[in-house]
Order: structure tokens, then C-alpha cells, then sequence
């Protein structure tokens, strides 16, 4: 099963609406397929571009099995920051120990000695900018990319230090072109203030109940420097049907 927006992957849809060198926030809601479209963001690859997706909630294998599974042959780089933030609940959770039950001296000897423990005492909100500063710096090709959760990425850093990031981002892509998608709660993103300055264009998705059915809705609610009005498409699915040689 597959999304398309009006008749057209999401990869063709922002392209033809947005051209190239753009920072999006992309804004879904519950039961939208958003986080489906993320990764369809990637089924349709330009031979000379280079493609990553972070995600701070899913492992690399998760990653690609759902990829797999939507029928995308070209796998980008995958990125899980998701091993950062255990070993920072890691940490805490030995703290709590420390303080609720006590630990020997032996015990605290081996956390102490422990080489990535002494990685968390660094503080893991600084690896994972730096991860995200590397992917931006270190390709000369056009890319595109995608982080699945901006807001996540907001709570284990904090807001100033990722609108950094994504002002490098937004330089990087002038340089060298592409797409990156910026996923994030239709609600919430974690930078107040920041949505319509920050980013080139705020893409909305959402799932809405019309009459007694439910339907999905794709939108490019904004886009600097246009002064058309909102843009809206409907989410269509669309299922792979077996050819007669497959059929048993």
C-alpha cells in the first residue's frame, strides 16, 4: 500500500510545487500517513543526489524494513539518533539508583570506567547536533534529506541550538541544492515563533472526518516569497496488484 498525493508520489508533488534548495516543515497529523510519505519521500531517487533520513524514534532496521515494505528499491543512508537517547535514559536511570538505593564503590568504579558511559557524561544533545551537522556538511552532491521528528530532536537539545541547524541546513542546500523535510506534530514543533521565518515552505497533513467518512488532506499551507493562496490535494492509496505470473 502506497500514498499519493492527488495522482502523484509526494517525491514529484513538492518537487514540481517547490523546485530545489528548500527547507520544509512538514506538519502531520494523527492517522494522516504522514510518517508514511516521509519515507515515500525517498521512492523516486535522482541518480545524482545524495539521500539520508534520521529518525529519532525508529532503528535503522525498522527503517528499512517499512522502506521494503512501501516498495523503495534505492535505501538512503539511515540514521537512528534513538541509540543516543537510551543511552542518555541509561544514565539517568543509573543516577536514580545512585540516589535511591546507594551503589558500592566498586560499582561506581566500573560506571566511571566505562567508556560510553563517559560519552554521556558529555552530554548526548551534543552528539546528536554534530551527527546532523556532519550529514549537512560533508556531501558535495544535491541532497535530500529527512528528520522524522523535530520536536524530539527540540526536548533532548534545545530549540536555539537545532535552529542552528537548521539555518545550516537551509545554507548547505542553497550551495549545493536539494530537499529536506522536517517532520514534526501537527500541533507542536518546539519552535515557537520560528515556522514561517525559519523554513521555506509548511506543508500540513491531516486526516479529517467528512460527513461519516474520513479523509486525508495534503497542503502546502505556505511558501516564502509566493503570494498564492493554500494549495490542497487529496491522499490517495494505491496497492500493488499482483501480476499472472505471481498469482499461484
Amino acid at each position: 500500500m502506497k500514498l499519493l498525493v492527488g495522482s502523484q508520489s509526494i517525491s514529484r508533488r513538492i518537487q514540481n510545487k517547490l523546485g530545489t534548495s528548500k527547507l520544509v516543515l512538514f506538519k502531520f497529523g494523527k492517522g494522516s500517513g504522514g510518517d508514511t510519505l516521509l519515507k515515500q519521500f525517498f521512492d523516486t531517487p535522482e541518480e545524482d543526489n545524495y539521500s539520508v533520513m534520521i529518525s529519532t524514534h525508529q532503528t535503522g532496521g525498522e527503517m528499512m524494513e517499512e522502506m521494503a515494505d512501501l516498495g523503495i528499491e534505492s535505501m538512503p543512508e539511515l540514521v537512528s539518533i534513538l541509540p543516543l537517547i537510551d543511552r542518555r535514559l541509561s544514565a539517568l536511570q543509573k543516577r536514580d539508583r545512585f540516589i535511591s538505593e546507594g551503589i558500592m564503590v566498586t560499582d561506581l568504579l566500573e560506571i566511571s570506567s566505562n567508556s560510553s558511559d563517559r560519552t554521556i557524561s558529555m552530554g548526548p544533545h551534543l552528539e546528536i547536533l554534530s551527527k546532523l551537522t556532519e550529514i549537512i556538511t560533508k556531501q558535495v552532491l544535491p541532497f535530500r534529506l529527512v528528520l522524522d521528528s523535530l520536536v524530539d530532536l527540540v526536548e533532548e537539545t534545545s530549540s536555539e541550538e537545532v535552529i542552528d541547524r537548521m539555518r545550516m541546513l537551509k545554507k548547505a542546500l542553497r550551495e549545493k541544492g536539494g530537499l529536506a523535510l522536517i517532520g514534526c506534530p501537527l500541533d507542536d514543533h518546539g519552535l515557537s515563533g520560528q515556522e514561517t521565518t525559519l523554513f521555506d515552505a509548511v506543508i500540513e497533513v491531516r486526516a479529517e472526518k467528512r460527513g461519516n467518512n474520513w479523509s486525508r488532506s495534503f497542503t502546502f499551507l505556505n511558501i516564502k516569497g509566493s503570494i498564492e493562496p493554500p494549495e490542497e490535494f487529496p491522499i490517495t492509496m494505491t496497492t500493488d496488484i499482483p501480476t499472472a505470473m505471481e498469482v499461484e
